[in-house]
């Protein structure tokens, strides 16, 4: 059984995203926004919450989608919604 369900996982990341995005110094354009998922991502792993993740990619209206699998080995399929 995963330590956090699908919904708390989305919170999380999404939060987190927001935080490193706040701390980039230019704009929200793709590039920054994959690399700033990254950087959470990384960091989730780092801290044993997740084991990996992939499928990171950003769609036509920049909403983040990729999947993670946790450190009770649960994937999960997460879409952080950024676009219109």
């Amino acid at each position: 059984m995963s330590m956090y369900s699908k919904e708390t996982y989305t919170l999380i990341l999404d939060q987190m995203l927001e935080r490193e995005l706040l701390y980039a110094s230019s704009g929200a354009s793709e590039a920054n926004i994959k690399n700033a998922m990254k950087r959470v991502l990384g960091e989730m792993i780092k801290k044993g919450i997740l084991k990996t993740y992939s499928g990171l990619v950003l769609d036509e209206n920049l909403n983040v989608h990729f999947c993670i699998l946790d450190a009770d080995n649960s994937a999960f399929d997460i879409v952080l919604i950024y676009g219109i």
